[in-house]
């Protein structure tokens, strides 16, 4: 399992050192083999290896020093278990993203609804006098000059529309999916049809 989890057969690990293994953190894992062995205690650490076919694998080690001879001697080996963690730590990096990213729909929601609101009440105040404006000149240049604020009023109304819009998709129900016996639904149909 150990040589599988290395991408390597056992024959192969045969005689081989912790630096032909693990390369550059043979160093460190040759630490805390001494460190269980000092402390005679166990030690355990996650670390990151890349495999000889390029595969990295993030992993959890147990280094645990075995017990004393019965002579007395001071334990000189130790077990290690090596678990690897990889798709856990992809699990995790998913979640934080996710995390992240309802963060900033979050944001964008709050910001959207609050801005188009903010706009939204001088826009209908500049309409208003438009109105008024449209009603009380009868100069055709004035009629130019109001027909084109209004399509740049309506243009920004068009915008918090939009906005708002955005804001209100955070509050669409979501989709679950839910495994379903395709069979058993059929036969249910098909009983209430005889």
């Amino acid at each position: 399992l150990a040589a599988r989890s290395l991408d390597r057969s056992p024959d192969s690990l045969a005689g081989m050192s912790l630096a032909d293994i693990f390369g550059e953190t043979a160093d460190f894992v040759s630490q805390k083999h001494r460190d269980a062995l000092e402390k005679n205690e166990m030690v355990l650490f996650e670390g990151q290896l890349t495999l000889p076919s390029g595969r990295t694998m993030d992993y959890l080690r147990h280094v645990i020093p075995l017990p004393q001879s019965k002579d007395g001697e001071e334990a000189k080996q130790v077990l290690v278990l090596t678990t690897d963690v990889t798709a856990r730590k992809q699990a995790e990096q998913h979640q934080r993203e996710l995390e992240l990213a309802q963060e900033k729909l979050t944001f964008f929601t709050d910001f959207f609804g609050t801005v188009s609101h903010d706009i939204k009440t001088p826009l209908t105040t500049i309409n208003t006098s438009l109105h008024l404006l449209e009603r009380t000149t009868d100069n055709p240049d004035h009629h130019m000059r109001i027909d084109r604020i209004k399509a740049q009023v309506s243009l920004v109304q068009a915008y918090i529309l939009d906005m708002l819009m955005i804001s209100r998709l955070e509050h669409v129900p979501t989709f679950h999916p839910v495994s379903l016996n395709i069979s058993k639904l059929i036969g249910k149909i098909v009983d209430t049809q005889e």
